[in-house]
């Protein structure tokens, strides 16, 4: 796959890129990146080149040259002052639309090659986009549109597939999500084992295979981890159910996204599907009336209260646990006692079952949380 300069002046790594000359060659093909050494290697045809660029005017009016003859498709080179490119390659670059771009200081090499190369590099395993990803998750799709999606990814699926969705642990931080599929990509070894694509700052990892031993879909979950230097204990991991690829890979990746919501819920660094239990239910109906008014009914006491709002969360975190609540919070475990059961007579006054309220009162927070992400 190919993309323009126009693209890549569009990254978040290259936003400190500023256009100096060659406005007219922003719609130049780019297939791909290289950083200019100091051998001079001008091996560069379709290629947008990351200079430390010389001082000498005559010199630099020698390398643009080159650049331009060996067909490369532009140039950035750092330096804090743009006067450094001189006017008469100012005019070669506009006279053969080759753009020249000045970064500073600030700007990262190789971010910049990572996330360039993230964007051309033919990605045959796996093209779906963030779009078709969305429209799988949220929308019921006919056998024959997901064969239709399924069959435009890759000619190397298997019979049976996973997806897995990794996230940084912490809200406010994103994965590198570029460098990883560049250094998967790069590795010829896990082409026939699996995919990766971002989604929403994240990593959906698909794999497939011809068997539905959930251990091996693992050790191949494993190897990608450790390939791309992703640490567990630094991500939450949403991991789907096993299912045919061809008809039902929409399937694999709503059951990752659902387990996701769940794993932010409830904090937890990793979950499978398989376990959400009640969740299965109340994710995809999260936004309706009947739901919100059964929230709203068993959580009106406590909406206005951030105590007892943060009691009643931990509570059913811990599954009712009493202790474990208390530990949390750092309160005695009688004063959660206390405020459950205050709760309790106020949503239920005609008298119910601790276990019958522990189950309404769970399925009430977890439609609050889900509506808090």
């Amino acid at each position: 796959m190919s993309i323009s300069v126009k693209d890549i002046i569009g990254l978040k790594s290259t936003e400190a890129f500023v256009l100096i000359a060659g406005i007219k060659g922003l719609g130049n093909r780019v297939a791909s990146a290289k950083i200019l050494n100091g051998g001079l290697d001008f091996e560069c045809k379709n290629k947008f080149v990351l200079a430390e660029l010389t001082n000498e005017k005559s010199e630099q009016g020698v390398i643009i040259k080159k650049l331009i003859e060996n067909g490369a498709s532009g140039l950035a080179f750092r330096t804090e002052n743009r006067n450094d490119v001189s006017q008469d390659i100012i005019e070669v670059a506009e006279k053969n639309s080759f753009p020249i771009f000045s970064f500073g200081e600030e700007t990262s090499l190789e971010n910049v090659i990572y996330q360039i190369m993230s964007r051309t590099m033919t990605d045959d395993y796996l093209s779906v986009t963030e779009n078709t990803i969305e429209k799988m998750i949220e929308t019921k799709l006919s056998t024959n549109e997901v064969i239709g999606i399924t069959g435009s990814i890759s000619t190397l699926l298997l019979k049976n597939a996973m997806v897995v969705y990794i996230k940084s642990i912490k809200e406010d931080t994103f994965l590198d999500v570029d460098k990883f599929i560049v250094t998967f990509n790069a590795n010829e070894d896990m082409k026939d084992k699996a995919g990766l694509r971002r989604y929403k700052n994240g990593l959906m990892i698909m794999i497939t295979k011809d068997n539905k031993e959930k251990r091996k879909y693992l050790i191949t979950l494993d190897e990608i981890m450790s390939l791309c230097g992703i640490e567990e204990k630094k991500v939450v991991m949403s991991i789907s159910n096993i299912h045919q690829t061809y008809e039902e890979i929409n399937i694999c990746f709503r059951e990752s996204y659902y387990a996701y919501i769940v794993a932010r819920a409830d904090n937890l660094n990793k979950v499978f599907y398989e376990d959400i239990g009640v969740y299965k239910f109340l994710i995809p109906n999260a936004k309706s009336e009947t739901q919100r008014n059964f929230m709203n009914e068993y959580l009106k006491f406590v909406l206005d209260n951030e105590e007892l709002l943060e009691t009643v969360i931990e509570f059913v975190r811990t599954g009712g646990n009493l202790q474990q609540t208390a530990d949390r919070i750092f309160c005695h475990k009688n004063t959660v006692r206390y405020r459950i059961n205050k709760l309790h007579e106020a949503v239920e006054p005609n008298g119910s079952s601790d276990m019958t309220f522990y189950e309404n009162i769970s399925a009430a927070v977890k439609i609050y949380l889900i509506n808090q992400l």
